[in-house]
Parts: structure tokens; sequence; C-alpha cells
């Protein structure tokens, strides 16, 4: 039996070297010294330094930038998740011609390529005095997100028995009541698996900001103009850069993994 487990045990050890040594490699960039990064023998013990990360709160570009990243990021997630559970909550529970063919029509918009739209919102934006606005990043953002928002809170509401719902209307409760009081609360573990999944990638976007935003750029176009000076690579500013892009999504992921665990069998057990 032993000898049948050692392949498994190589496969998943395997796995792990993959899975995780590039976040210890970011991680321990961040806090060595150059002199440490640019060694032929990569060093495992050293002296752990917080001058990589000096040396990017020493610009005001870079914390202008997180700033537009966390205001983006808030205003569309939280309108992706406004909106979205209200049109889920509608193709859940509402009988209406074509209601599930639109349910897979959002899943397929969020899976058009990013470059096949961001020509025509470049020219709506300038057209309209609104580009390199916060207005305008949330409202891209929001049109990316809220398809998967949809589709996935589709599944959660799909879930909730329907006999709850009933039960509060003969005492009298009206559909936003009902919504609001019984549907929302037990479609708590859905509506964090939508914010996780929205946030990270709004906060991770580089494309989209890069492209209508020049004053208001947000953390990742920021990472990439200030990662290299002339012909050097600043590989211990960027890998710091890099743990400060991670560590909100990080940390959302690590506060909420029971309700994200949860969300996603919900998520499952509603198809």
């Amino acid at each position: 039996m032993r000898k049948k487990k050692i392949p498994f045990i190589i496969i998943i050890i395997f796995y792990f070297i993959i899975l995780y040594l590039p976040i210890y490699w970011l991680f321990t960039t961040a806090f060595k010294e150059r002199i440490d990064i640019v060694t032929a023998r990569p060093k495992f013990l050293f002296r752990p330094t917080l001058s990589n990360f000096k040396w990017i709160f020493s610009f005001s570009q870079v914390t202008d930038s997180i700033t537009n990243s966390l205001i983006v990021t808030i205003g569309s997630v939280t309108l992706s998740l406004i909106l979205g559970s209200l049109a889920a909550y509608a193709i859940s529970r509402f009988r209406f011609k074509g209601r599930e063919g639109l349910r897979n029509w959002t899943l397929t918009v969020r899976m058009m390529p990013p470059i096949a739209v961001i020509l025509p919102m470049y020219i709506i934006w300038t057209r309209l005095n609104l580009y390199d606005t916060y207005f305008s990043l949330i409202v891209t953002y929001l049109a990316v997100s809220l398809p998967l928002v949809i589709w996935l809170m589709v599944g959660f509401f799909n879930q909730i028995p329907q006999e709850i719902e009933e039960s509060a209307r003969i005492d009298g409760c009206g559909i936003y009541k009902t919504f609001l009081f019984i549907a929302l609360p037990n479609a708590i573990p859905g509506i964090i698996v939508s914010a996780i999944l929205s946030f990270i990638f709004v906060w991770n976007d580089m494309f989209f900001a890069f492209v209508l935003s020049s004053i208001h750029s947000t953390f990742p176009v920021v990472i990439t103009s200030m990662a290299t000076t002339g012909l050097e690579v600043r590989w211990g500013e960027m890998a710091a850069m890099g743990v400060l892009s991670v560590i909100p999504a990080l940390v959302f992921a690590i506060f909420a993994r029971n309700l994200l665990i949860k969300g996603f069998q919900g998520l499952y057990a509603g198809k």
C-alpha cells in the first residue's frame, strides 16, 4: 500500500511546489536587499529589510494609485453586487420567455476578450468627456463584473427553497421585503463569493486602467511604470509592489474562507 501511495505523494509535493514557490519567491524577494536578489545562487537565509517598501512609499504616485484602486474597486464591486443580486433574483424567481438563455448569455458576455471592447469604450468615454475619471473606470469594470455576479447569484438563489418565500408572502411580505429579508440573508455565501472574485479581478486588472486612465491610474498600472528605470529592473521594489497588490485579496479570502467554501458548495448545489 505504501508503494502505491508514493506516486500520489510525489504529485502532491510537485503540485505544492508549483503553487506556492512563486508566492514564496515574491514575498522573500520583497524583503531582500538588491545584493541578495542578484546573486547567482538563491539565498534562502538573509537579513530582512523594509528598504523596498520605503522606496515605494517615498513616491506620492504610489499612495495616490492605491487610493484610486480602492475607489474604483469598492465602487464597481458594490454596484455589481447590488445590480447583480437584483437581476439574478429576477431570473431565478420570475418565469419569462428566454429566461435560461439570458443567464447563459450573461456568462458569454463575460468571456468576451477585453481587446474586443476596449476601443469602443475608449471612444465613448472620450466623446462624453469622461475619459480618465472614476466614473468611467467604475462603469467599465461594472460592465465586466456584472455578468459573472449574475451567473453566480442565480445558482445561489435557486438553492433557496421557495417555500420559505411563499410563507413570507402569506405573512404579508411583498416581493421587495421577501428579497431583502429572506432571499438576501440566505444568499450571503454567494454574495461573499461574488465579491471576492469581482474584487480580485478589478484590483489586479491593468488592461482597462492602462487604456482608460492617465492621472487616475490604478496600482497595477503604476507597478509596471515604476518597475524599471532605464535598463535596470528593480526586482525588490517590483516584488514589494506585488506583495501590496496581493495582500488585500489574500486577507479578504482568508477571513472569509469558510463562507467561500460554503458558497462554492451552494453554487454547485443550486445548478
